[in-house]
C-alpha cells in the first residue's frame, strides 16, 4: 500500500488528555460496529441491486463461490472509509465551527487528521478532519478562518480530495511548487495579531513548536484550545458517535512474539538508564500492543487497542479501559510486573511525575547554590541577558534524569510534563519493534503464505470470470457478467475468510479498474464504482490481518488479451517499467551499517525517470509483525526524512513502485520484503552486507510486459522468483484440481 507520509503530533494540562463528547461518561466514546454503519435501506437497495444483475449470470458463473457480496459482506464493506461518490456540503458544519471562534475570539483552528496517540486509521469518534471537511483520505490538515477554509494534503489523494471538497475549500496540493505553507496561508488571510487555535491532544510537541514560531514570525499566535470544536460541531447536530471502548483484548502467545513482556520491559528500562532518564511514556497504540503483547481491535485494520503506557525502574503501567482487563490479561501482565489503571488516569500519572521532576530540580538547584562561585567568578561564557540565578535554574535542569517521549507525543502530553524536562525522541520500543526476531519472521513468513493462497484462487477466479465475458462477446450486452470494483473485493475478502486465523483486512482494498485506479487511494462505494472491464487496467492493493502477521500487496492486471484486446501501449511501457524497478531494489545488495531507504530509493524510480516518467509516493514502508500495516521508523523514499533510519536486518519493508496516468489507469506492483543477512564473495571493511528477499509470493501478471525490455538478469530473477511461488504456495494447495493452483502453474511458467 503507497504510502509517503511520516507521521508528526498537541492540550492544555487543565483538561483531559483527549477531548472526548460532553454527553458521554466515557473516557472515549464507543467504537461504532461497523456492522451498524450500513444503512437498512442502502443494504435493502443494494440486494435489490444483486437479485436483478444475477438475473443476467450464466448459470456456471462463478465457477468457484458466490461473486456477489452476502448482506454480511456488503455491511463490512459499506463500513469502510471510502472515496465518495459526491461532494458532501461542509455550508452548516462551517458555519457552527465559525460561532464557535468567534465565542472564544479565535481567528483560525488547525484540525489535524490524526488522534491523541498519533494513528494513522482512526476509530469513528476521532474522524474530525473528515467530518468538517468531507475529505476521507487518511492523510491531511485541514485549517479554517472566519471566512476561508483549505485542506493540505499529498499526492495520494490529490484526485480523491478534488473529487469529495466542495466550493468551501481550497485543495493545497503539498510538495508542488507555489503552494504555500499553512503558516503562510495564514498570513496572506489574518490581521495583525490573530490568534490561532488547536486541540494540543492532536499534534505533536514538535509540530506544535514549528508551527508556532513560523506564526509568530507573521505576528500571529498559536493557543491550545480547552475543548475540542469540532467535537461541539458534532454534538450540537446530534452526530457524535455513542461512547466506551469495551471490545475485549487477546494475549499473543510468545511462540508469535517471540519475547516474553518481561524480556522487553528489562531492555526497556536498560536503554532509559543509558540515556539518564527516569521514565518513559508510550503513547503510540501500536508500541504498546507489543510492547505488552497484547492484541485488541478498537481501530479499524489494526489490532490495537487505546491506551497509553508509563514505565518507569520499578513499574510498568497499562492505563486502559479495566472494565475489559478479564483474568488472563491480569495474570499475563503480573507475570511482567505490570499493572493496569484507568485511560482517564494517565494524565494524573503524568502531573504526578512532574512534580517528582521538579522536586528532584529543586535538590539539584540547591546544590548548585551552595556551590556557587563568589562574584569575582564570572561565567563569561553565559548567554547574553542571563542571570547568574537563571543559569543556575537551567543547569539545575539539565542534570535531573528527563522523561523520554517519542517525537509523535502530543503536545498536550509535553506541556503536563514540561518539555524542559523531557528528552523527546524515537522510542526504543518503536526501533525494537522495527526489527522482527526469529519467531516474528517465521509466523510473517506463514501469514504470507495463507495469503498468497487465497490471492490465487480470487485471481483464478478473476481471470476466469474475465474469460466468460470474453467467450460471451465481451460487449456490453455481457458486461454485468464482470464483478463491479466492490464485488471483486467482496470476493478477495471471501477467500481470505476461509483461513481461521484471518482477522480482517488490514486496510481498505484498493480496488480500481481504469481510472479509478490513477487514485493511488482509491476505495469504491457499492453503487458508486466502476464495472470492471476487457478495455481497462484492473489494480488490486489488499493486505490481511492474521495471527501470524500483516500482509500488504499490490498487483496489476489487463484481461482484454481474452477477447484480443491489445492493452495500451504507454500502460505496457510503464507496466514494464515499473517491474524493472522493483526487480532492481528486490536484487540489491548493500553494506548493513548506515545505508538508509533515501539512499536506495532511485533504483526503483531509474526505469521509469529513462522514461521521463516517475510517481508521488514513497517506494516502501514499514510492515508490523501482526500490527499496523504501515510502521516506521524506517521507510524507503526520495524525502530527507526517508536517510533518519538506516536499513537493518530483520525489518520488513514493501517495494511498490508505480505509474498512474490520471483519467485512464493505475500501474503498481508490491511485496513486502525481508532484510536479510548477504553472503557476498567479499566483506570490505568487515562490515558485513545485506540483501531483500520477498516473502509476498503471488505471481506478477506478464500480460502487460514487453518481454523484450528485460535483460537476461532480469529474466532470470522474475523466474527464479516464480518458482518460489510455485514450490511454497503450490504445496499449500491439498486440491491440485482446484482453480487457484491450476492459475498458479499457469502463471509461474518460465519466461
Amino acid at each position: 500500500m503507497a504510502l509517503c507520509r511520516l507521521r508528526v503530533v498537541a492540550l492544555s494540562p487543565a483538561r483531559l488528555l483527549v477531548s472526548r463528547p460532553a454527553a458521554s461518561s466515557s473516557v472515549r466514546p464507543q467504537i461504532r460496529s461497523l456492522s451498524t454503519l450500513a444503512t437498512p435501506r442502502l443494504l435493502s437497495q443494494l440486494q435489490q441491486q444483486q437479485q436483478q444483475q444475477r438475473q443476467h449470470l450464466p448459470a456456471s458463473w462463478p465457477p468457484i463461490c458466490p461473486g456477489f457480496p452476502t448482506a454480511s459482506q456488503v455491511r463490512h464493506f459499506a463500513s469502510l472509509p471510502t472515496m465518495s461518490s459526491s461532494k458532501a456540503s461542509t455550508t452548516q458544519k462551517l458555519g457552527a465551527l465559525r460561532e464557535l471562534m468567534r465565542g472564544l475570539s479565535v481567528h483560525a483552528v488547525v484540525i489535524p487528521s490524526e488522534d491523541a496517540h498519533q494513528s494513522e486509521y482512526l476509530a469513528p469518534v476521532d474522524e474530525r478532519r473528515a467530518y468538517i471537511s468531507g475529505f476521507t483520505g487518511s492523510a491531511g490538515f485541514a485549517v479554517v478562518t472566519l471566512d476561508a477554509a483549505a485542506l493540505w494534503t499529498d499526492a495520494r489523494y490529490f484526485l480523491q480530495a478534488e473529487a469529495e471538497l466542495d466550493d468551501n475549500w481550497t485543495l493545497m496540493k503539498q510538495g508542488m511548487p507555489g503552494v504555500l505553507s499553512r503558516a503562510e496561508w495564514l498570513a496572506e488571510r489574518l490581521s495583525p495579531n490573530s490568534v490561532v487555535g488547536v486541540d494540543p491532544a492532536h499534534i505533536t510537541a514538535s509540530a506544535a513548536r514549528t508551527l508556532a514560531a513560523e506564526l509568530a514570525a507573521k505576528g500571529h499566535r498559536l493557543v491550545s484550545l480547552e475543548q475540542n470544536l469540532v467535537d461541539q460541531v458534532r454534538q450540537a447536530a446530534g452526530e457524535a458517535p455513542p461512547g466506551g471502548f469495551t471490545a475485549p483484548l487477546r494475549v499473543l502467545p510468545d511462540s508469535l512474539a517471540g519475547r516474553a513482556v518481561a524480556d522487553k520491559l528489562a531492555d526497556l528500562r536498560a536503554k532509559i538508564q543509558a540515556k539518564n532518564c527516569r521514565a518513559i511514556v508510550i503513547t503510540a497504540l501500536d508500541e504498546v500492543a507489543w510492547l505488552f503483547n497484547l492484541r485488541g481491535d478498537d481501530v479499524p485494520y489494526n489490532p490495537v487497542f487505546f491506551a497509553f503506557a508509563l514505565v518507569t525502574a520499578s513499574s510498568a503501567v497499562l492505563f486502559t479501559n479495566v472494565s475489559r482487563i478479564d483474568a488472563e490479561i491480569h495474570a499475563h501482565l503480573a507475570a511482567a510486573g505490570a499493572t493496569v489503571a484507568p485511560y482517564d488516569a494517565f494524565a494524573g500519572h503524568l502531573r504526578d511525575l512532574r512534580t517528582e521532576l521538579e522536586a528532584d530540580v529543586a535538590a539539584a538547584l540547591r546544590r548548585l547554590e551552595e556551590e556557587a562561585p563568589g562574584p569575582e567568578h564570572v561565567d563569561e561564557f553565559a548567554p547574553a541577558g542571563q542571570t547568574p540565578e537563571q543559569a543556575r535554574s537551567q543547569q539545575a535542569r539539565g542534570q535531573v534524569a528527563k522523561v523520554w517521549l517519542g517525537q509523535n507525543a502530543s503536545w498536550q502530553v509535553a506541556r503536563i510534563l514540561s518539555p524542559e524536562l523531557c528528552h523527546i525522541h524515537t522510542t526504543p520500543v518503536c526501533a525494537a519493534k522495527a526489527v522482527k526476531n526469529a519467531a516474528e519472521l517465521q509466523a510473517v513468513a506463514e501469514a504470507h503464505l495463507v495469503d498468497a493462497v487465497a490471492l490465487c484462487r480470487f485471481f483464478a477466479w478473476l481471470e476466469e470470470a474475465f474469460r466468460t465475458a470474453a467467450t460471451a462477446g465481451g460487449g456490453a450486452g455481457h458486461a454485468c457478467t464482470l464483478p463491479t470494483e466492490t464485488e471483486a473485493a467482496a470476493q478477495l475478502e471471501t477467500f481470505r475468510r476461509m483461513h481461521p486465523t484471518y482477522r480482517g483486512p488490514s486496510f481498505s482494498t484498493i480496488s480500481g479498474t481504469g481510472p479509478n485506479g490513477a487514485v493511488v487511494h482509491y476505495s469504491a462505494r457499492p453503487g458508486a464504482d466502476r464495472r470492471l472491464s476487457l478495455a481497462e487496467v484492473f489494480l488490486c492493493d489488499s493486505g490481511g490481518q492474521y495471527d501470524e502477521g500483516t500482509t500488504d500487496v499490490t498487483r496489476t492486471f489487463f484481461f482484454g488479451g481474452l477477447a484480443g484486446t491489445p492493452p495500451p501501449a504507454l500502460a505496457r511501457e510503464a507496466y514494464t517499467r515499473v517491474l524493472r524497478g522493483a526487480l532492481a531494489l528486490e536484487r540489491l545488495v548493500f553494506p548493513a551499517t548506515g545505508v538508509s531507504g533515501f539512499q536506495v530509493d532511485a533504483l526503483a524510480r531509474s526505469p521509469l525517470w529513462q522514461a521521463g516518467l516517475d510517481y508521488r509516493h514513497g517506494t516502501g514502508h514499514g510492515v508490523g509483525a501482526g500490527l499496523c500495516v504501515h510502521e516506521g521508523p524506517h521507510g524507503i523514499g526520495p524525502r530527507q526524512a526517508y536517510g533518519d533510519t538506516p536499513l537493518a536486518e530483520g525489518m520488513l519493508v514493501t517495494n511498490e513502485p508505480g505509474y498512474y496516468h490520471d483519467g485512464s489507469f493505475g500501474i503498481r506492483i508490491e511485496n513486502v520484503l525481508r532484510i536479510h543477512r548477504a553472503t557476498p564473495a567479499n566483506n570490505f571493511g568487515n562490515t558485513g552486507f545485506l540483501a531483500f528477499e520477498p516473502l509476498t509470493l503471488v505471481p506478477v501478471q506478464r500480460d502487460l510486459l514487453i518481454l523484450e525490455q528485460l535483460s537476461p538478469e532480469e529474466r532470470s530473477h522474475l523466474n527464479a522468483y516464480h518458482l518460489r511461488c510455485r514450490e511454497e504456495v503450490g504445496a499449500r494447495f491439498a486440491d491440485r484440481s482446484c482453480p487457484g493452483y491450476r492459475w498458479l502453474m499457469e502463471q509461474t511458467v518460465p519466461i
